[in-house]
């Protein structure tokens, strides 16, 4: 379930034939999800609560939409935690934490501050019942991710116990602008708190979770005023992520049609490079065929999967994989075990699917390079980058796909884990970028996910790490003229790897697949969308519930 949720299984980089250990499985359906004809959860400011959830027809596109949301902004005269309980805040010294400070001394809580330059997780007192985690301001560190990620497993087991009694707390604060990033402001690594925060309040669904943004005033000496906000967005019936544009006021984003016009624009002539990651199975292959025919662009594609050559002559005739390791098995002198069977007959077709991929790629009118590599290794990723330049020229175009996998609940998750997902994604991203400062890039797209935009139980890391690359294409649009920079939430694609259990099980959670070839057609129509146009699209399957998804009040 997890990986078809997933944009690409093949991603670059040295975990990905690393066996990973992320805990329990995580469960594929869990509490706190709405059923399938739930209303919309929440009412904006004019609104009026259907009775009905809309449900997508087709493939659907969606804009992020900020509405206003009415609350009454009010002081309360007691919080829902124990008197005397803890209060940990992960922060810098500054107006904003000394004021939460104060705050929380005033109704009778005792206050424990932690630094994010500390490498480990905080120790918290077995009295906790909230973590404050305070972004420290326009710091567009990644590390801190993994951090945040610490401490919220840290935490988890105390909040968790608080909440037989009591309702505890855990913000993640953040500072894009005061609209989630999508004005284009604050640094994308801040935006792997609300991704964090949106699965977090899935998981634990006993804890008041909020994930809120607020203008870089808020930590200056009008911090206090911005006090009452925060303690009435966390006291009242409200989504989990909320936006303060300024003291008093909430935004809450939510799903728009997105009807696309002038679908035909060329951002990549023909022949100019695109630099691709992940690009030579699954999805992305899939829509880079469409890409090729329309465009016929230079591909250089950067894989996890080395291939050896030519296909063993033996393998010609064999279809399935059980019968390539059947095969393996009669042609070995030494007996291989089943486990390793079965991880040589996946390489092999992995490779097979490869071949066939760039075949179609020539096919379909573009020039294919693949380079194959440990590409979440910077110096490997820099080398391959001066080599691309060296031998390709000026790149015009960056595509990526790469992702990986590793579910498990937040507190199952290992760091190895975590750091797999979050750097094959955001890491990864942020590095190319930084390697093609110079380049007349005119196209930047990322595969970003839903999981980003509504959370998912065991997907915290990919949650974090594709919120971050939607707000990283966002903060490229500022400079005009730049490139077409779109970051897409995709649902779960139909697959091979979704079969009919799956399938009902997606049925019963309210989520439609995409079917292939109209999500490479989609594709290839926002990719020709104009510069102007949306940059954060959502794309979900038929028959999607998608108002059920969306991240609903936590009381």
């Amino acid at each position: 379930l997890a990986r078809s949720l997933g944009e690409n299984p093949d991603s670059a980089g040295p975990a990905f034939e690393a066996k990973t250990a992320a805990g329990r499985e995580a469960p594929k359906r869990g509490p706190g999800r709405p059923p399938k004809n739930s209303p919309p959860a929440f009412k904006t400011a004019g609104s009026v609560e259907s009775e009905e959830v809309e449900v997508t027809t087709g493939v659907s596109a969606f804009r992020v939409e900020l509405t206003p949301l009415d609350l009454a902004v009010q002081r309360p005269n007691r919080l829902d935690l124990t008197p005397g309980a803890t209060v940990a805040l992960m922060a810098e010294p500054g107006p904003l934490s000394d004021a939460l400070e104060q705050t929380f001394k005033h109704y009778g809580q005792k206050v424990r501050r932690w630094s994010w330059a500390q490498a480990e997780p905080p120790v918290f007192p077995e009295d906790l019942e909230a973590l404050i985690l305070i972004w420290p301001g326009a710091e567009n560190n990644l590390d801190l991710a993994g951090r945040a990620f610490k401490a919220a497993r840290a935490a988890g087991p105390l909040l968790t116990k608080a909440a037989r009694g009591r309702t505890p707390w855990l913000w993640g604060l953040t500072f894009m602008g005061g609209r989630l990033g999508f004005s284009g402001d604050g640094p994308p690594a801040a935006a792997a708190l609300t991704g964090l925060a949106k699965t977090l309040a899935w998981e634990w669904p006993q804890v008041r979770v909020r994930a809120m943004d607020l203008p870089l005033e808020a930590l200056s000496a009008e911090a206090p005023l911005f006090i009452p906000s925060l303690l009435t967005a966390a006291g009242a019936e409200a989504p989990v992520e909320l936006a303060l544009p300024r003291a008093g006021s909430f935004l809450v984003p939510g799903l728009a049609p997105y009807r696309m016009k002038n679908i035909r624009v060329r951002h990549i002539r023909e022949g100019q490079t695109i630099l691709v990651t992940g690009g030579a199975r699954g999805v992305t292959a899939a829509a880079l065929r469409e890409l090729a025919r329309a465009g016929g662009p230079r591909l250089v594609i950067l894989g996890r999967t080395a291939l050896a050559g030519a296909e063993p002559g033996w393998m010609k005739d064999l279809r399935d994989e059980a019968a390539i390791r059947q095969a393996l098995f009669n042609r070995a002198k030494v007996k291989p075990s089943p486990r390793d069977l079965a991880k040589e007959s996946a390489r092999l077709m992995a490779e097979r699917e490869i071949r066939t991929n760039l075949a179609t790629l020539e096919k379909a009118g573009s020039k294919v390079t693949y380079m194959s590599g440990d590409f979440r290794r910077p110096d490997v990723l820099t080398a391959a980058l001066a080599e691309i330049k060296k031998t390709h020229g000026p790149i015009h175009g960056f595509i990526h796909g790469a992702g990986v996998l590793a579910d498990g609940l937040v507190l199952d998750k290992r760091d190895e884990a975590f750091d797999l997902v979050f750097e094959t994604k955001a890491r990864m991203a942020d590095l190319i970028l930084r390697e093609l400062a110079g380049e007349p890039l005119n196209l930047v797209v990322f595969f970003s996910s839903s999981t980003a935009r509504f959370g998912r139980r065991g997907q915290a890391d990919y949650a974090a790490a594709n919120e971050v690359l939607n707000k990283l294409a966002q903060t490229l649009t500022g400079d005009r003229p730049g490139p077409k920079c779109l970051s897409v939430n995709w649902g779960p694609w139909d697959g091979g790897m979704v079969d009919a259990g799956l399938k009902r099980l997606f049925e019963d959670e309210g989520v439609g697949l995409i079917p292939m070839a109209e999500g490479a057609r989609l594709f290839t129509a926002l990719v020709g969308t104009p510069k102007s146009d949306p940059v954060e699209v959502v794309v979900l399957g038929p028959g999607t519930h998608w108002p059920a998804l969306e991240p609903g009040p936590r009381k």
